[in-house]
């Protein structure tokens, strides 16, 4: 990893980050864990590129914290590209950086396609607030877990058949208000699922039906 790193550079014609060669050091692993965080090292956009495909090449990761790196809408949209169809990422953290109403217009478009990324933190850039705000939305909305299950394994009051939404004859579980942190299983026990952008996958913790 650090040999691609250094070609990489070389590559971009940028300056390697001492902080990034001594982390490859201190933890030979770091781009080939599930969390990446780089919130003290000031990367710059050209430094965000040059660590973008050893990122990319991780298909284990799903939260990556860039926060405060200096990254404008430039290299914004090389991170939207670089995520666009990737399974696994998460949370994306570009809170405090400089990522202007371009920029941040690509990363929404990622955050609507990739169904697999549940939260973007865009808190601190100088965009609109409209635009943030509709960030926030989009992860008001992921949090909205539907349920498949067996319609004759579910309580009947409990379901309703949208053939549009699912593709077959199964129903579709919508939860009331006071069963909005609700699934079922199929051995009619209750999951209350707790979600945490931070904590993927989410925590359950399942109590039967009384």
């Amino acid at each position: 990893m650090k040999e691609m790193y250094l070609e990489i550079c070389k590559t971009l014609r940028c300056t390697p980050n001492s902080a990034i060669l001594n982390s490859f050091q201190e933890d030979p692993d770091l781009f080939i864990r599930d969390r990446l965080s780089l919130p003290q090292n000031y990367l710059g956009s050209k430094g965000v590129r040059s660590i973008l495909l050893l990122i990319y090449k991780n298909s284990n990761i799903h939260n990556l914290s860039l926060s405060g790196q200096g990254i404008k809408s430039d290299c914004a949209c090389d991170i939207a590209e670089a995520f666009e169809y990737h399974s696994r990422i998460h949370t994306i953290d570009l809170s405090n950086n400089r990522i202007g109403i371009k920029g941040a217009t690509a990363l929404l478009k990622l955050f609507e396609k990739n169904e697999s990324i549940k939260v973007i933190h865009m808190e601190g850039n100088p965009i609109p607030k409209s635009l943030l705000e509709n960030f926030q939305k989009l992860i008001e909305k992921k949090k909205e877990v539907r349920f498949f299950t067996h319609y004759e394994k579910m309580p009947e009051e409990w379901w309703s058949v949208n053939i549009e939404e699912s593709g077959s004859l199964a129903p579709i579980f919508t939860p009331t208000p006071s069963q909005t942190n609700l699934s079922i299983r199929d051995d009619f026990s209750r999951v209350t699922t707790y979600y945490d952008p931070d904590d993927y996958p989410y925590k359950t913790h399942s109590t039967p039906f009384s």
